[in-house]
């Protein structure tokens, strides 16, 4: 099961995604599909091509580590942790 450890925030707009530890479930049931949902087209594409391969049963073991890529991902694209958010927030408090 997983469990909720934080959020990322966009850098465009601040707005928080909600980053979990553990089993991913829906990315077990779902597959690639749930890697295309999320935008990691790669990871579908070998998600795809591994269970294809196996009849599914790779996406019990992909599922491990699932959620980690998906926070290695957010954060190569540029999302905020939660320091750099309260480093940017102090900066925009002193700017008032």
């Amino acid at each position: 099961m997983s469990k909720h450890i934080g959020y990322l925030y966009n850098p465009n707009n601040y707005h928080p995604i909600d980053i979990y530890k553990g089993y991913n479930f829906p990315c077990f049931l779902f597959g690639f599909i749930w890697f295309f949902l999320k935008g990691m087209y790669g990871w579908g594409i070998l998600s795809f091509i591994f269970g294809f391969a196996t009849w599914g049963i790779s996406n019990i073991f992909i599922g491990i580590f699932a959620n980690s890529e998906y926070q290695k991902f957010l954060l190569n694209k540029g999302y905020l942790n939660d320091e750099q958010m309260r480093i940017l927030n102090d900066a925009y408090a002193e700017e008032k």
